[in-house]
Order: structure tokens, then C-alpha cells, then sequence
């Protein structure tokens, strides 16, 4: 039954292709009907092609999708309906083939059924990214088309080393099957972390993220940039201890210099992409260390990250500016000053944040996290202090409202308080916010130019590079 999911939401965008003048109702429909049947849908396992674990395509729906699945829905539908009108009918095709594809992305555990779903969604992300065929949107989908197919190329052949030792390419069934190649995972997780956006090897996420086109930016960073993460929970029972010392090494580096990146840069939805980056360093080293979090951390961040970049494009649309200095001269309502104020708040990870709990369970053992906090405070400060607001308060976005505030209050039930730790965090985040006031004003500051270090002309020779690192220190 689950399996409408994906079939709902392919037939009314065809619909609402041919019947445009409908599409309010027919949107309506589509994640009504769609979200009841996840809902009712029973937790099962099912086999497309043939009923055994080694042939069949496997389908897998548990609790744990169901509840991503309805959520992820819920965030599809806030988005759509904030967006929906700016578009033709195309994008309306467009966006609810990727709904459609992301319902049944989450549900395919065989190695070859993802890449299928991914090639899909990835060619449905380049069409929707540059959907009003600016030139330079044009060039940030063409850098991530580019290095989806380079990334897809490395995944297959660790796809190809599974099937050549185990006859098959069913992730349980490999789980289960004893020694697998550390180097086909060594292949697929490389070719999966392109796709997710971590630092030096994915040149396309902040030419994606700040060029796509006004509702896009969401999706990429509440959803996309994840299915890779996604991928590596699936085969994490299959890692070695030296690979997963490895995985967390390099997502150290990642959030670091993803956090540096992320104070420095000048333009709004870049900031924002780097801050993504920051999160799904995180969120790789939850998967290592606490996995039974990944759909915890997953669900928060993608309405967390996916309202900061709604709040982004609708500044970019009142302001009509990038830049973050530039943005100050105009003034917007006070209700997305506060909405953008509250998020920030949440993405620091400092308590009440929903997402405090499980950072600090991977703190307790990895200090250099608490980085992360110092970095947060200058982000934090120069967003904030480049925005000014009026007082209009509407309720024009009263959904994020509620949403925002669910996940503050339920902190305060499910979250312990370490008085220690939020002393900590709450010292290095103001510390954050000093030391950006005593360097914003420093001319050396501002001649810096990082972008040379992660400029996408040296992304294949990072990718490269990192893979021989792993394969050499493996051998």
C-alpha cells in the first residue's frame, strides 16, 4: 500500500500539467491522500522482482520511515504552497516527481534501486534549480549535474565489487552475507559523500544552494544533501573500526572548515550552504556513533535548515540582494526576523535546541566539536546584525511558527540540562560573537579569499585525493 506514495504524487503533478487552472485543489488532494496512506500503510518488507532476499528488490517500510515519510510530506507541502504561484506548470511536473521519487527512496534497500532513485532525483533537481534559465543558475546546476555523474560513477563501482564477491546487490542480504570488501564501501561512501556536500569534494553545494531558484534552496539543504548520509546508515553495520575512525576524521575537517567558510562568505544563501555543510558533518558522525539518532537529527534539521533558506529567499525577494551587507537597507516584517532568529537559535545545537542532546552525547568524547559553537556565535551575529525589520507582524508564516515552537517546547521534556555543558557552549558562542566584532573591520579580514581553496576547478583533484587516502591507508 505504501507504494501510492510514490505513485500519488507522479499522477497529479501529469494531472496538474494538463488542468493547470486547478492546481490548488489538486496539490490538496495529492498530500492529503498521499500522507494518509503512509500513515495507514503497515510496516513490511517487499519484494518487487522475486520473493527472496538474495534476487528480489527489496522495499523496506518501518516505523521509523513512516514517521519520516509523513513529516518529510508535511515540509514538501509548506514549501509547495509557499512557491507554487511564482512557477508555470512545469515546475509543478517537476516537483511532484521528486516528491514522488523521495517517497520511495527511503523504502529501497538494494544497492542498485538507489542509484536509479538518485539519477532521478538528481536530474529533477538540475531541471528545478535553474528553472527560470538564468546564466548563473544555469552554471551552479551544470557544476552539480557534473558531480552527481562523477559521484555515481565511483558508487557503481563499489556496487560492482558487492555483487562480483556476494552475487548480490540486496543491502540486508550483504549485511548478513560475513566479509565484504572494505573496498567497494571505501568507493560507494566516497561516491555518497559527494552527493551530500561535504567540504573539498562538492565544488556544486554553495553555487546550488545560493543560485537555485526561490523554494528550491529547501529542498536541497532539508532533504537532498542527505540521501547520502541516508546510504552510509544503511551499510554502517558493514564498516570497519579503522574506516569509521576515518569517516569521523575527515567530518571534523569538513565541519571546521565548513564553519570558517560559513562566517566568512558575503552572500546569505551561501552562508546557509555552508552551515549545511556544518550539519551534515554532524550528522555522519551521529550515524558512526549513535546511528538510533540519524532519523532524529534528520527529521530537525530538514524543518530547521529547510525555514532558515525559506526565510533567505524571501528576503532575496523583498531586498532583492545577495549580499549580506547590502541586505540592511531595506527593512523586513518583523515576523520573519523573529522566525529567521528562532531557527538560528536551533542550528547552534546550545540549550533548549532540539538538536542539543545529541551533540552533546558525541561532545563527551570529541572536544573539538565545541568549535562548532564559537563559529555559530560569529554566523549568528553577522546574519543578525545585517538585517534590520519593521513592525509589521503578519502570519503569513504561522505553519513555521508552529513547528518552531513544537521543537523548543519539546526540549524542554525530553533534554537533559548539564549546567556545566550549557556554560560552556553559551562562553564559546559569545566568544564567537566578540571575536567576529574585533575582525569584521580589519582590512586583511576582508582581502582574504578562502573561496581559492574550495574553488570547483580543484574538486576532482580533492575527490581523487581523498580517495587514494583512504584506499592507501586501508591497504
Amino acid at each position: 500500500m505504501f507504494l501510492f506514495a510514490a505513485l500519488i504524487p507522479f499522477s497529479i503533478g501529469i494531472i496538474q500539467y494538463l488542468y493547470p487552472k486547478k492546481t490548488k485543489e489538486f496539490s490538496i488532494v495529492n498530500y492529503l491522500f498521499t500522507i494518509l496512506i503512509i500513515t495507514f500503510s503497515k510496516p513490511q518488507s517487499l519484494y518487487l522482482s522475486s520473493n527472496n532476499i538474495f534476487n528480489g528488490i527489496e522495499l523496506e517500510f518501518n516505523i521509523e520511515i513512516k514517521l519520516l515519510l509523513i513529516l518529510m510530506n508535511i515540509f514538501f507541502m509548506i514549501i509547495f504552497f509557499k512557491s507554487y504561484k511564482k512557477y508555470s506548470k512545469i515546475f509543478i511536473l517537476l516537483w511532484f516527481m521528486l516528491n514522488g521519487s523521495l517517497n520511495t527512496f527511503f523504502t529501497t534497500r538494494d544497492f542498485f534501486n538507489i542509484y536509479v532513485h538518485l539519477e532521478l532525483i538528481s536530474m529533477l533537481i538540475f531541471l528545478l534549480i535553474a528553472l527560470d534559465r538564468d546564466e548563473k543558475k544555469i552554471w551552479a546546476s551544470l557544476k552539480y549535474m557534473f558531480l552527481s555523474s562523477i559521484a555515481f560513477e565511483i558508487y557503481l563501482i563499489g556496487v560492482a565489487i558487492i555483487y562480483k564477491d556476494t552475487g548480490s546487490i540486496n543491502i540486508n542480504y550483504v549485511i548478513n552475507h560475513g566479509n565484504i570488501s572494505q573496498l567497494a564501501l571505501e568507493f560507494i561512501i566516497v561516491g555518497v559523500l559527494i552527493k551530500s556536500g561535504f567540504f573539498f569534494i562538492s565544488g556544486w553545494l554553495e553555487n546550488a544552494h545560493g543560485e537555485a531558484v526561490y523554494g528550491i534552496s529547501p529542498i536541497l539543504s532539508g532533504i537532498i544533501v542527505k540521501l547520502g548520509l541516508a546510504i552510509i546508515f544503511l551499510i554502517i553495520p558493514l564498516l570497519n573500526a579503522q574506516n569509521r575512525e576515518l569517516l569521523i576524521t575527515y567530518a571534523y575537517i569538513s565541519s571546521i572548515m565548513g564553519g570558517v567558510f560559513m562566517v566568512l562568505e558575503k552572500n546569505l544563501k551561501k552562508m546557509l550552504a555552508y552551515s549545511t555543510m556544518v550539519s551534515t558533518s554532524y550528522m555522519l558522525i551521529v550515524i558512526i556513533q549513535n546511528p538510533n539518532s540519524f532519523f532524529y537529527f534528520f527529521i530537525t534539521d530538514m524543518f530547521i535548515k529547510g525555514f532558515l533558506f525559506m526565510g533567505a529567499d524571501e528576503i532575496k525577494s523583498i531586498t532583492k540582494e545577495k549580499v549580506i551587507k547590502k541586505i540592511k537597507k531595506t527593512k523586513i516584517p518583523l515576523s520573519l526576523y523573529v522566525l529567521i532568529v528562532l531557527n538560528l537559535f536551533l542550528i547552534t545545537g546550545i540549550y533548549p535546541s532540539i538538536i542539543n542532546n545529541i551533540k552533546y552525547e558525541l561532545i563527551i568524547n570529541n572536544n573539538i566539536l565545541y568549535v562548532g559553537y564559537f563559529l555559530y556565535g560569529a554566523f549568528v551575529y553577522k546574519i543578525l546584525k545585517n538585517l534590520s525589520f519593521n513592525k509589521t507582524f503578519n502570519f503569513n508564516y504561522w505553519y513555521a511558527y508552529i513547528i518552531t515552537f513544537s521543537f523548543l517546547i519539546s526540549s524542554f521534556f525530553i533534554l537533559d540540562f548539564h549546567i556545566k555543558e550549557f556554560f560552556i557552549e553559551i562562553v564559546l558562542f559569545i566568544l564567537g560573537v566578540l571575536s567576529y566584532r574585533m575582525i569584521e573591520k580589519s582590512e586583511k579580514i576582508k582581502k582574504i579569499d578562502l573561496s581559492v581553496v574550495h574553488k570547483f576547478d580543484f574538486t576532482i583533484i580533492y575527490q581523487i585525493t581523498i580517495l587514494l587516502i583512504i584506499l592507501i591507508i586501508n591497504t
